[in-house]
């Protein structure tokens, strides 16, 4: 125990020191072996046995924590290469250098802004000769070489350092944290202190970017016993004299106060071979031989000698130290190392020093000290090394490298290195010509060595004259290469090489300076940029001169793409050149040189608007080579055509790659190269027959597609297809004044143009842009935009996608993970590997935390430059809905024509992103935000914002994606197919129907129509022009014009929706004969008519005594019930004898200027109302005070009572209104009010009685029939009659031939009955339908009637009965359907009671009617009655389907499915194929069902169903496999249990078994299984089988319900034995 610890302590202290002491400096005598000795002097061998040499570093002893001091030899843009002793070499990288640094490398790459200015480069914080304390971090081999990453932080190369250490005078090494007014706060790796710097020694401008930088600093005076004593964590610090500063003994109080960069005064104890021992304050240290400054024999032991710190060896910890001036001073130095030398120089008379283990040679000349490895001393082997190269002997050598750790040069004495050229960089010249061996090939280029240490790279563009895909394929690694030097920087270390055979063997000059060039020199260089104005050329040197497109060939070239490509050698001749300015210009038109022409092949059959299929051949800089197929030609694709979109324009240019098909393009125009374009609004226009051929093809007023080409101060010149310019004056370019255009209209955007004024001599036209001419309030515009651009995103996201986020898209539930919070939101990672952020507008009620997991839904997938980011939403709310739906697809969705309120998500400047309400809860829809091409301000102003609610009109609702509109722009149309029709086709159509008005036909599967008017060239009075025509027959038309189908206005044939439109046809023969279709022929030309002319005129309708009738389809006119006859006969029953449709030919009388109404007249002139005049009139109404009558020209008269005896004012009575007389006029007033006579001629009485004779009219309603017929009567009529009319039509959105064909019949045709319509199949017309009673409707509108039923005479109404029979059940027919009306009135949705009324149309024949009485029906029925609507649209889908062709059934389907559920409409129309029996149909449909419900088990069945049915096993077969792929796994049992189900009943009952029984034995415990299987065996009449899958039944848990089943079988099937023992067995067990 004393021992241990002695009382006094300092004898014996001392004692033990001086023991420890010996046994570090024994001697390698002591070491010699001797006799064995007893006790503690045993070990004294073991101690003398060191000493002997002086242990260094090398790459296996190395390893981490290790802290070395290095000298920095090489500065690189991100790593410095820093020396280390003893030959080794390490790496430090930008990220290592200190921790300040690193904060501002991280937030230069997280800000947005350009702060690199704010960051010093490490060129900026580190010179060459730097010394610098690195932390060895990592240690690695690849193959040959050595790896040392080092770290420099002082957080690193401190951590070690204890807080004693810093005592005045001690050096350290901190990095500046942040600068302050006074100086700087420094980092010096230590926990809890801090350092102030107040001398930095740098410039201020040095000092604000030096945050980060490192340095040498030592503690004040001041602040050593501070920091001891605990009282302050702040030491100050000087960077002034750490050169001068050195560690004393008494401030160093143990081993671990010692590191690496320290200063220190050290005694020799002992001289070895190989260096020096010697004693650091009170520990061991070592200095090796290249680090003395003198031959080790002129050291003595007891000198004392300055040292630095180099490292504390790791095993053995042992202080290595260095006496070289070069380290001494490394920590605050200005001068380079080596200064005047370099790689490559020779030295002549280096004095030899002495010889190292047979392996290297050191040499000193003019103070330094060089090394020659054994491998350099001689080309040739030396036997002898100590022979070869006596102590003190000169010698010629070479540097081939510096060790700045070591103070040393590396030299060699090789002749091949002394005669060899290039040994640096300093050695290369921009020019010059070298040879090199290639070294290693990569995707940048290939990499060559030019001599030992030397390397360059020959990039990519220039391994040879012509591009190279598989340039790998040219070079092997070992070959030799001849290249000229582009470029050598001494700076950078980096060599440029060009391997272009053109480049390299040329005579001419490649310039490598500004001033060596002169005007009218011919010169060599490569291509480096191909412009839409000129091409760029460089030389060496980084020289670079401009080529202006004028200058580059004779021959225009107007794509410079077509005739250059990047790396084309090109001679040139210097037009001009400005050296100070760097400014060189250039010209490729050389004197006796061909001139340079475009490699593109022109088309010959080239024709502007030609759509053509075509695929990328190659990608140029700024446009896409393609090959025209299948010609295989070459045009040119710019890029921003490849879209309308510019945001698609970047993203489809990323991803067409040379092979991939573009699809379908257009032939935009030809110049020395055909140039195409993708864009859709070009490609749509030319399908539909809308492009250009050429400026005698545009005509004021049409709509047309373009691009702007460039601004003027004047206005905005637009180019269309062929290169046809346009000029859009300022006024014309926005609705609204803007005041920089540059800033909404940009070069190359998509508009379209409205033709204002052509010039032709000129070849130009005035266009507009605005909205107003250019956009028709048609919101389908804006949604094919949409849809366009969705459509090409998707396509981008296919290629950028990888397989892990295959599928995903808007609205789809991904899971999420915070990583960080911004001021934009939250920053995520996802489990596709995609990063994602969610904003604050949509976290919702959440609140998300750093590392928390959360459900969102994607809103968009943004993309820029290739990288994909994700736009996530966390609110709940929206999350369970989307969940929810994708979980239950039953639920109802969106469908086209719904108006559903919405909420704001996602605001984007091409679309909003909203989540639908209502019953379509949790879809997704996109919302346009731009209404059309020239919509420019829709970015910029305010639309909507997130959160915001409002009501939208679903436009497309296919898949998950639904499009749709505000509900405030959104104008019910019902969808129609494209067609390709244009004006003047000359087409074959099927004739579908006969109305008055018009013959409506098909061509191909587009309704069209020819009017009366269009009918014949000649018309005969009274004459049906449509009645040698029938349904089903195919005539020959032309078409004439284009009707839209909502407002029946004839569309410009440049309409964007033409496409979409009614065409209007023609069957004269004047026009059909005859070619094109001229001006004059179409029928939307107005004829301009003068009174008197005779034109002929076809009926519409007659109503309030007028005859509305047809000129042309565009005109319409009126006659007057006094200028249709002079004969009261034929006025009497003017609606009867003037029928819809029939022609006459009429006189014109004028024009009036308010509505353009033409009157006409039958008679030949208009009636005069004037004295004397005899006129005929129409009796308004019968009183004692006279007779009212109107008369032509909205003329009143009365005759008055006195103007006849008592006896005529007797017969006067019998006049009724309505009734048509002659009368005299005996005066006339101002007020168009004439007193009149009906004593014409003063005959005798009875001649009077017998020309006044009066007629009685039409039967008189009851009041509620009459308000009806009436009603009816205008809506019919408002079709075809003029503006007015038309205009009430519209607006109660009845399209023209539905109203003619569900109009009511005229009470005459009532009264003279209907043929039946005669059918093969359906209701039995014959058989007297059951019909509701209508008695009490008949006696109540019989009671309305009052007095005036009672005065009819009984003996005219049976004389009208036996008269007309008919007319009995026309009455009834009518009461029956009074009655229904009443009955809906009460209960109009009621689908039962409608259908009711279908069926007992149809039972009389009356298809027409029975079909508009759905029609009513499903416009009455309220749109909640969902059940109601699609019973009404399954019994018209009936009726179509037995009644109606194949088109109308089509037709009326697409109705249906906009407005119903299409799950439950398709398997209902499904099922009505089937039980009519057309087998296609019902296939088609379950095709359909499977295909949109691919998740519902249901359809599957249905389908294998009818497959089973049709006994098409094996397709019934296939069919269970695609189920079990579609449906989820929870379905699969009960789907393989109906099939096997169907499998028994319809197709071979042992493979049914078999699948059943396989489905058991993989699941067990199904009950409802093993009971089906149990059915299906029963019913195949094996009870035995039956019994014994009772008995596997009956281990399972539900045993009451299989031992009830049981007891049924046997009672049924069984004896009276099996059912006894059955019976017992229950009894027993239960």
């Amino acid at each position: 125990m004393p021992a241990i610890f002695p009382r006094g302590g300092k004898r014996v202290r001392e004692e033990v020191k001086d023991d420890k002491e010996e046994d570090l400096f024994k001697t390698a005598e002591s070491l010699a072996p001797g006799p064995k000795s007893k006790g503690r002097k045993k070990l004294k061998p073991v101690h003398r046995s060191k000493h002997t040499h002086v242990e260094v570093l090398n790459f296996q002893t190395l390893s981490e924590g290790l802290v070395l001091l290095g000298r920095v030899k090489e500065v690189q843009d991100y790593r410095v290469m820093v020396s280390l002793p003893h030959g080794l070499l390490g790496t430090l990288p930008i990220t290592a250098i200190s921790h300040a640094y690193s904060q501002r490398l991280q937030a230069l790459a997280d800000s947005d802004k350009d702060d690199s200015q704010e960051v010093a480069s490490p060129k900026e914080l580190f010179r060459v000769g730097d010394g610098v304390p690195c932390c060895i971090t990592k240690v690695t081999t690849k193959g040959k070489k050595r790896l040392v990453e080092l770290s420099c932080d002082p957080r690193v190369v401190n951590k070690d350092l204890p807080v004693m250490a810093l005592k005045a005078g001690c050096v350290l090494y901190g990095a500046v944290q942040s600068v302050e007014e006074h100086g700087c706060m420094m980092d010096v790796g230590i926990p809890g202190i801090q350092a102030f710097l107040t001398d930095t020694g740098l410039s201020a401008e040095e000092t604000q970017r030096s945050v980060g930088r490192c340095m040498w600093c030592t503690v004040t005076p001041e602040a050593g016993l501070e920091v001891i004593a605990r009282e302050t964590r702040v030491i100050k610090v000087t960077a002034t004299d750490v050169l001068e500063s050195e560690v004393s003994p008494q401030s160093i109080p143990s081993f671990d106060c010692l590191h690496p960069g320290m200063k220190v005064k050290v005694t020799i104890e002992k001289v070895l071979k190989d260096g020096l021992y010697v004693k650091c304050i009170k520990y061991k240290g070592c200095v090796y031989k290249t680090h003395v400054t003198q031959a080790l024999a002129l050291y003595s032991v007891g000198k004392e000698v300055e040292g630095r710190i180099l490292y504390i060896h790791p095993t053995n910890k042992v202080i290595s130290l260095s006496l070289l001036p070069g380290l001494l001073h490394c920590v605050q130095s200005d001068e380079a190392p080596f200064a005047g030398l370099s790689t490559g120089d020779v030295i002549e008379g280096a004095e030899v020093l002495y010889v190292d283990k047979d392996d290297a040679v050191f040499f000193r000349f003019q103070g330094y000290t060089a090394l020659a490895p054994i491998q350099h001393l001689s080309d040739d082997k030396i036997k002898d090394i100590n022979r070869a190269f006596p102590r003190g002997s000169k010698h010629r050598c070479r540097v081939i490298g510096f060790q700045p750790a070591d103070d040393m040069l590396l030299v060699s004495l090789k002749e091949s290195v002394m005669k060899q050229r290039l040994l640096s960089i300093k050695d290369l010249q921009p020019g010059q010509i070298v040879e090199g061996t290639v070294e290693t090939i990569h995707n940048s280029g290939v990499i060559v060595t030019l001599s030992r240490g030397l390397t360059a790279l020959i990039p990519k563009l220039h391994v040879a004259d012509i591009p190279l895909k598989h340039f790998d394929k040219k070079f092997k690694k070992g070959n030799k290469v001849k290249c000229r030097v582009l470029k050598a920087d001494p700076r950078t270390k980096k060599v440029l090489l060009s391997n272009k055979k053109s480049l390299v063997n040329t005579t001419k000059d490649v310039p490598a300076s500004f001033s060596d060039l002169k005007a009218g020199m011919q010169i060599e260089g490569y291509i480096i940029a191909v412009k839409d104005n000129g091409v760029a050329v460089g030389f060496c040197a980084d020289v670079k001169g401009w080529v202006p497109r004028s200058e580059l060939s004779t021959v225009e070239i107007t794509h410079p793409e077509t005739a250059f490509y990047q790396g084309q050698v090109v001679r040139c001749c210097v037009l001009s050149c400005r050296p100070e300015q760097q400014n060189l210009r250039l010209s490729l038109i050389i004197t006796g040189k061909a001139a340079i022409a475009s490699k593109a092949e022109k088309m010959a059959d080239f024709e502007v608007g030609k759509l053509m299929e075509a695929k990328v051949k190659k990608k140029l800089d700024k446009n896409l080579e393609v090959e025209l197929l299948p010609s295989g030609t070459k045009a040119l694709l710019p890029r921003e055509h490849l879209s309308d979109s510019p945001d698609n324009q970047q993203l489809l240019w990323q991803a067409l790659e040379p092979g991939d098909s573009v699809g379908t393009i257009m032939l935009l125009k030809q110049t020395n190269v055909t140039i195409v374009t993708l864009k859709e609004s070009f490609v749509s226009a030319a399908r539909e027959g809308l492009i250009p051929k050429s400026i005698e093809d545009i005509e004021p007023g049409q709509l047309l597609p373009g691009v702007i080409k460039n601004h003027q101060s004047y206005g905005i010149f637009v180019e269309l297809p062929g290169g046809l310019g346009g000029l859009a004056p300022h006024k014309l370019t926005m609705d609204r004044p803007a005041p920089d255009l540059t800033k909404v209209f940009d070069c190359g955007q998509s508009v379209v143009v409205k033709v204002v004024e052509v010039k032709e001599d000129k070849g130009r036209f005035l266009c507009s842009l605005r909205m107003v001419d250019c956009y028709h309030d048609d919101p389908a515009v804006g949604v094919e935009m949409l849809e366009t651009y969705l459509s090409e995103r998707d396509q981008y996201l296919d290629c950028v996608l990888n397989t892990k986020a295959e599928g995903l898209k808007t609205g789809s539930l991904i899971t999420a993970k915070v990583k960080k919070k911004t001021r934009d939101g939250y920053i995520c990672d996802t489990t596709f590997g995609l990063p994602a952020i969610i904003t604050d507008l949509h976290t919702g009620e959440a609140e998300l935390t750093v590392g928390h997991a959360v459900e969102a839904v994607v809103l968009h997938i943004a993309v820029d430059q290739s990288q994909v980011c994700l736009e996530l939403s966390a609110d709940q709310s929206l999350v369970s809905w989307v969940s929810r739906r994708a979980e239950k697809r039953t639920m109802d969705r969106a469908r086209v024509g719904q108006h559903i309120k919405a909420k704001v998500l996602l605001v984007k400047d091409d679309f909003v992103l909203m989540m639908l309400k209502q019953h379509a809860v949790g879809m997704l829809a996109f919302v346009p935000r731009r209404q059309h091409p020239n919509d420019v301000l829709a970015r910029t102003t305010s639309f909507l914002t997130v959160g915001e609610e409002t009501k939208v009109a679903i436009q497309e609702s296919e898949g998950d994606r639904v499009l749709a509109i505000l509900s405030s722009l959104a104008k019910e149309e019902e969808e129609r197919p494209r067609h390709t029709l244009k004006m003047g086709d000359i087409v074959t159509a099927q004739i579908q129907t006969i109305l008055p008005a018009q013959m409506n036909l098909k061509i191909g599967g587009v309704s069209a129509r020819v009017h009366v008017t269009e009918a014949v060239d000649r018309v005969e009075n009274g004459i049906f022009p449509f009645k040698d025509y029938k349904k089903g027959q195919e005539v020959k038309v032309k078409i004439v014009g284009f009707r839209h189908f909502k407002s029946f206005k004839y569309l410009p044939i440049s309409h964007p929706r033409l496409h979409k439109a009614m065409p209007e046809c023609t069957l004269k023969p004047s026009k059909v004969q005859q070619a094109g279709c001229p001006k004059e022929q179409q029928a939307s030309h107005t004829h301009s008519y003068q009174p008197g002319d005779k034109v002929p005129v076809f009926a519409i309708k007659y109503e309030n005594n007028k005859l509305w009738v047809n000129i042309t389809p565009a005109q319409s006119g009126v006659i007057s019930v006094f200028d249709l006859s002079r004969d009261l006969g034929v006025l009497k029953y003017a609606e009867k004898n003037f029928a819809p449709g029939h022609g006459y030919l009429a006189t014109v009388l004028g024009v009036e200027d308010d509505d353009g109404v033409i009157h006409l007249s039958l008679t030949g002139k208009k009636e005069a109302v004037k004295k004397n005049q005899v006129v005929t009139g129409k009796v308004t109404s019968v009183s004692d005070q006279g007779v009212a009558l109107r008369l032509p020209g909205d003329f009143r008269g009365m005759v008055p009572p006195s103007d006849s005896e008592e006896d005529w004012q007797k017969a006067w009575h019998h006049l009724s209104v309505g009734a048509f007389i002659r009368c005299l006029v005996l005066c006339c007033r101002h007020t168009n009010r004439c007193m009149l006579s009906l004593n014409l001629t003063h005959r005798s009485e009875d001649e009077l009685k017998k020309i006044h004779m009066t007629v009685k009219g039409q039967k008189k309603k009851p009041r509620q029939q009459k308000r009806k017929q009436n009603s009816e009567s205008e809506i019919a009529s408002e079709t075809a009659a003029g503006p007015t009319s038309q205009k009430r039509a519209r607006r109660r959105t009845i399209s023209a031939s539905s109203e003619e064909s569900e109009s009511p019949s005229t009470e005459a045709e009532e009264e003279e009955g209907e043929e039946f319509l005669k059918v093969d199949s359906g209701f039995t017309w014959n058989e007297t339908p059951t019909q509701p009673k209508v008695k009490d409707s008949k006696e109540d509108e019989e009671d309305d009637d009052g007095e005036e039923e009672e005065k009819k005479p009984p003996k005219k109404k049976k004389k009208k009965a036996a008269a007309e029979p008919s007319a009995v059940s026309s009455a009834s027919q009518e009461d029956v359907k009074e009655d229904y009306e009443r009955r809906l009135l009460t209960t109009p949705n009621n689908s039962q009671l409608w259908i009711e009324w279908m069926c007992l149309q149809l039972n009389e024949g009356k298809v027409d009617k029975a079909r508009g009485i759905a029609n009513q029906a499903l416009q009455t029925i309220a749109l909640t009655e969902e059940q109601e609507k699609l019973n009404m649209w399954i019994a018209l889908l009936n009726l179509e389907n037995l009644y109606g062709s194949k088109e109308d059934v089509t037709k009326t389907m697409q109705r249906a499915l906009q407005v119903t559920d299409p799950h439950k409409l398709y398997r209902r129309v499904a099922a009505m194929y089937s039980a009519s029996g057309n087998t296609e149909e019902a296939e088609t449909i379950h095709q359909t069902l499977v295909r949109k419900f691919k998740q519902d088990r249901q359809v599957w069945i249905d389908f294998g169903l009818f497959l089973f049915k049709q006994g098409r096993l094996e397709p019934a077969r296939k069919l269970l496999q695609r189920a079990l792929l579609s449906l989820e796994r929870r379905d699969h049992v009960a789907t393989i249990t109906q099939f096997a189900s169907l499998e028994c009943k319809h197709g071979e009952s042992e493979r049914g078994f078999t699948m059943l029984e396989k489905t058991i034995s993989e699941f067990p415990k199904r009950s409802d299984v093993m009971s089906v299987y149990i059915d299906m065996v029963v019913r195949a009449g094996d009870m035995d089988r039956a019994r014994e899958l009772f008995e596997r039944a009956l281990t399972l848990k539900n045993t009451k319900f299989f031992y009830k089943k049981y007891l049924q079988f046997e009672e049924k099937h069984g004896t009276e034995d099996t059912l006894a023992r059955l019976r017992s067995r229950i009894e027993e067990e239960c």
